[in-house]
This record gives C-alpha cells, sequence and structure tokens, in this order.
C-alpha cells in the first residue's frame, strides 16, 4: 500500500461510509429504541422536499471532507495537537510482513493527495 491507496481507503471506508451512513440512518434510524436526539432528527429530516433532503446529503459530504482532510492534516504534521513548544512527530506506517512503508511522508502529504481528487 502507498500514500495515495491509503487516501482512497480512507475515502471509501471513512468519508463515503459517514455520508452514505448518515442519510440511510437519518432516513430510517436503525434499533428498537433509537436515540431521541436521532428520532427528532429524523422526524424533522423525511419531512423535508426531495430537494432539501439533498442538499442536507450535500451539507453531510461537505462536512465529511472538511473532517478527513482535518484529520490527514494532524497526521501529516501540518496541523497540530500539542500545546507544548516541543511537538512531536507522528509517523503512519503501512506494515504488511516484510514491506513497512511510511504513508505521511513531509514530501508528499495525504491531505494534498486528498484535496488533489
Amino acid at each position: 500500500m502507498n500514500s495515495e491507496e491509503f487516501v482512497d481507503g480512507i475515502k471509501l471506508s471513512v468519508r463515503d461510509a459517514t455520508v452514505t451512513g448518515g442519510l440511510r440512518t437519518l432516513a430510517k434510524p436503525a434499533g428498537r429504541r433509537p436515540h431521541q436526539n436521532l428520532v427528532e432528527m429524523s422526524n424533522w429530516f423525511n419531512g423535508l422536499t426531495e430537494q432539501d433532503k439533498a442538499m442536507v446529503g450535500r451539507v453531510i459530504k461537505y462536512t465529511a471532507d472538511l473532517t478527513t482532510f482535518s484529520f490527514l492534516a494532524v497526521l501529516d504534521g501540518a496541523a497540530v495537537i500539542e500545546e507544548s513548544p516541543d511537538k512531536g512527530d507522528l509517523e503512519l506506517y503501512y506494515v504488511k510482513g516484510n514491506e513497512r512503508v511510511r504513508l505521511n511522508r513531509p514530501n508528499n502529504p495525504l491531505h494534498d493527495i486528498f484535496n488533489a481528487t
């Protein structure tokens, strides 16, 4: 696996799954007794026109894109999560058998790969 394949996998397994799962849950909350907050959101969502539901889907995708980009920027070190002046570095590796590949390389940041597509 390389950095591009990792970002593609994150898009599919995280971003896209969040969008489709979120919309599916809004339309019909799962479980015997969904949380009251979710039931209220579902009732509101189901009362919308199809055009407004599509707009909610666009907002959810936009939010999922921002969240994914921000998380990748943290992994790259472009956004910091430490308050101290002496900050550490995060290094993300894909390891399979004898293969060990650094995915968040400084010369090819994950958040830039994400933004490029």
